[in-house]
């Protein structure tokens, strides 16, 4: 990065003016800029790419124009202008040490890669997103700072869906707020976060996807949904924390290894509308000593309870 900076700054004006007429000419030429209705760019500084009338274009255009504006050297928001005057001295420009984004409502689209490498420890993204690309947040690089660094999530109520994989490996991350809304967690969008120890799930909530919260290893008793249907498989396996489990009158199934290998899981409450119990469902819960079962259980798979501490007495 830093040579590449040097690089920049060697620059002549007259080329540095020239680069960027041809990169505002080749943008708006592009179809997704033709078609965009909200847009995020920023304000031309020093030797960087000098942006004032690609924002100017926009605007006439009738675009929504957000810039980002630096709070302080670790939180940025995003802001819409209607005009250049809405810009203030100094309030936009680079900033490495960025841990924290706010977005105004409205904003409805996120890119590819648009968190990609920052080292951010709080994303609070607005409920009015309906469309976030899969890459987004979650790169797949496991030399990504943002998976060591992002701490707390917000997720969009506008998006029904915490994708597949979203949060996978993200070992930083301990607290995500999913709003009413949300009907389906993923495959494996929280596995592997293994400092997860709070998070909120909506009573809107029907599916939780395979493997969802394995390897969750610090993650405590949690309060499943009323709504709920059904725990896919895995979904909860490998979460060493969880003591007390109290499974809805919603749900109608629970897969195979569901909660598999939960070293200290105590207690399972089993809902009234269940009807069947996976292979391996509760396999090698070493300390599971008391579970309520319901009368309209009709399957109950192989090695469900195998390697528990379950005997006759114990279950009721």
């Amino acid at each position: 990065r830093k040579e590449a900076l040097a690089r920049r700054r060697g620059l002549s004006e007259v080329y540095r003016k020239q680069a960027s007429e041809a990169i505002m000419n080749r943008l708006c030429e592009e179809t997704v800029w033709q078609k965009a209705v909200t847009v995020f760019l920023y304000y031309g500084y020093k030797d960087e790419v000098q942006t004032e009338r690609l924002i100017l274009q926009a605007l006439s255009e009738g675009k929504k124009v957000y810039l980002p504006r630096v709070i302080s050297d670790e939180e940025m928001a995003f802001l819409r202008i209607q005009s250049l005057d809405d810009l203030e001295s100094g309030a936009f420009g680079n900033c490495i040490a960025l841990t924290k984004i706010t977005f105004q409502d409205g904003v409805r689209e996120i890119g590819a890669n648009a968190f990609s490498f920052c080292p951010i420890r709080q994303l609070l993204l607005p409920d009015s997103i309906t469309k976030m690309d899969p890459s987004a947040i979650n790169s797949n690089s496991p030399s990504d700072s943002i998976r060591r660094s992002l701490k707390k999530v917000h997720w969009p109520a506008g998006l029904t869906e915490v994708e597949k994989s979203q949060f996978s490996g993200f070992e930083g991350l301990t607290e995500v707020e999913i709003p009413e809304g949300v009907t389906r967690i993923g495959n494996s969008a929280f596995y592997g976060c293994v400092s997860l120890t709070d998070i909120s799930l909506p009573q809107s909530l029907t599916v939780i996807g395979m493997q969802a919260f394995r390897n969750c290893e610090t993650l405590p008793d949690i309060d499943l949904p009323d709504r709920l249907k059904t725990i896919e498989e895995s979904a909860f396996s490998d979460c060493d924390e969880l003591r007390t489990l109290e499974i809805p009158d919603s749900v109608r199934e629970i897969c195979d290894a569901a909660f598999q290998n939960c070293d200290r899981l105590r207690t399972v409450n089993l809902g009234e509308s269940l009807q069947k119990i996976g292979v391996s469902a509760f396999n090698n819960c070493p300390e599971l000593r008391e579970i309520h079962f319901c009368d309209g259980i009709e399957e109950i798979g192989g090695n469900a309870f195998t390697f528990t501490s379950l005997d006759r007495k114990s279950v009721v």
